[in-house]
């Protein structure tokens, strides 16, 4: 389809002046902000967030020198506030054009009313919200039509605004619709091994990706810092070393906030046991943290699981000093292996670490006669990250042993994958969402 004359137009008139653009064609004639959302082409992918469109009302109102009109722009997500808008020009209200009127003084229609259809004219005042300007996601450019309901026009706000005679900038939306800007940057505290804060991450992603309502590719996804301590690695003996692993711990708390991290989660079962510690060091610095024995809870009660068995080393099924899990006990029933499984499944933990390869045979059959002696209920709790890493691995030995003892196994790490992205996607779903109109 050739681009219409108007489109054309206006895209020599932005490349004289040097001023940035992407034209485009939408995948269907729009004239809603919310249809042109998700109908708008950028970086190779279909439908940007509704706060990456732009939305324009054109109205009118009385001055003592005759009828003039204005043109107030926001983020599609937010509305107008009239109030605040005549406030700004001097009068006593302003009126939203009808599409009679639309026609008869613009030759416009809705869906095709834009700030660069009105730059020429000196009746017409243009107000941008504050918030245009804002250091809203990646790629930070927003989208209007470029003059046909069927094209869309990519655009940088600050070089746009700055093109345009009658622009001024101004704060124009209902408090009620303000929503924050800063997307939560996801903090993952690893180490103990490394490994396990990388498949903590790729479980993030997965969840990102499944969960959005429309996931448009590298820049829906969340900002992550990581922060990987050997000194981690003592939490395997845990009563042997509490001060020094609370240390440890801390100060990768620490390092994250100091990255930037809003949400925190440790990829490791046995330091939960300093929740208490963590949670308290994140509070002081503005931060949440994601407890993973909160999300196992959580993930258990969707599941309908009145007991389980925990899996794990020696500090993580001690209920009664060292493990965090100990929580649980007042709801669930949870099931610890025997001292001979134990031993065996710490054996298998430090086999998996020395191993740069940890799709050994020995260590996948191991872990699966463990698996297959030491669950004794319907539900079997993952909660070593080891074990986590492998199974991921190795995803038919999961599948094999629920299909041989009719058992359900769960993750505690992707229990934490999932209430970590589930913080960023309550975010992204703003960006598609608007609240009703006045």
């Amino acid at each position: 389809m050739s681009r219409p004359l108007l489109v054309s137009r206006i895209d020599a008139e932005l490349t004289e002046a040097g001023v940035w653009h992407n034209i485009t064609m939408n995948q269907k004639r729009v004239t809603s902000c919310r249809d042109a959302a998700f109908a708008r082409h950028r970086l190779g992918m279909e439908g940007i967030p509704l706060w990456d469109e732009l939305k324009t009302h054109l109205g009118s109102y009385d001055t003592a020198d005759g009828r003039r009109y204005v043109a107030v722009h926001c983020r599609a997500h937010q509305n107008r506030d009239d109030a605040k808008v005549a406030r700004i020009l001097g009068c006593v209200a302003v009126s939203r054009l009808g599409p009679d009127e639309l026609t008869s003084a613009f030759d416009m229609e809705y869906g095709r009313v834009n700030p660069l259809l009105l730059a020429d004219r000196s009746d017409v005042v243009q107000l941008f919200d504050e918030g245009v300007l804002s250091p809203y996601p990646a790629p930070h450019t927003m989208m209007t039509n470029a003059g046909d309901l069927a094209w869309g026009i990519e655009f940088r706000p600050a070089e746009l605004i700055a093109y345009l005679p009658n622009a001024q900038v101004a704060h124009v939306v209902a408090e009620e619709a303000d929503k924050s800007t800063s997307a939560p940057v996801l903090g993952i505290l690893t180490g103990n091994g490394p490994e396990s804060g990388m498949e903590l991450w790729r479980r993030i992603n997965a969840a990102v990706q499944a969960g959005g309502r429309q996931f448009r590719g590298d820049t829906n996804f969340p900002t992550v810092t990581v922060a990987s301590l050997p000194g981690m690695g003592m939490s395997m003996e845990l009563s042997l070393r509490e001060q020094e692993v609370r240390e440890v711990v801390l100060q990768g708390i620490d390092t994250l906030a100091d990255a930037g991290a809003t949400v925190i989660g440790v990829a490791c079962n046995t330091t939960q046991f300093f929740s208490e510690d963590i949670r308290a060091r994140c509070a002081a610095r503005g931060i949440t943290f994601v407890s993973l024995v909160d999300s196992v809870r959580k993930l258990l009660r969707r599941q309908g699981a009145a007991t389980f068995d925990l899996i794990g080393i020696g500090p993580v099924v001690d209920l009664e000093r060292w493990s965090d899990f100990r929580r649980l006990t007042g709801e669930f029933d949870v099931v610890v292996p025997s001292p001979r499984e134990i031993n065996e499944i710490t054996r298998i933990a430090y086999h998996v670490k020395a191993k740069a390869d940890k799709t050994s045979g020995s260590s996948v059959s191991r872990l699966h006669q463990v698996l297959s002696r030491s669950t004794s209920t319907n539900t079997s709790l993952i909660a070593l990250t080891e074990l986590s890493v492998t199974l991921a691995e190795h995803p038919r030995v999961k599948t094999r042993l629920e299909a041989e003892s009719g058992k359900v196994i769960i993750d505690s790490l992707t229990a934490l994958a999932e209430d970590m992205a589930a913080h960023y996607l309550d975010y992204r779903r703003n960006a598609d969402t608007t609240p009703e109109t006045p």
